[in-house]
């Protein structure tokens, strides 16, 4: 999982950033929601998932 540097405003404007990842996706989702992390993401590997972290 990464994100790109221009993503960074990102994370003080909105209080997340979008990320890309390699493998499963619903995985990895599942994941960053255990640990209490909201996600928003299409299903789709055409879409970076939006990961709210404040």
């Amino acid at each position: 999982m990464f994100y790109h540097r221009q993503d960074t405003p990102d994370l003080a404007s909105e209080g997340g950033c979008h990320f890309a990842w390699g493998g499963d996706g619903e995985e990895i989702a599942a994941a960053l929601r255990r640990a209490g992390l909201a996600v928003e993401w299409d299903g789709t590997p055409h879409q970076r998932m939006w990961v709210e972290m404040a």
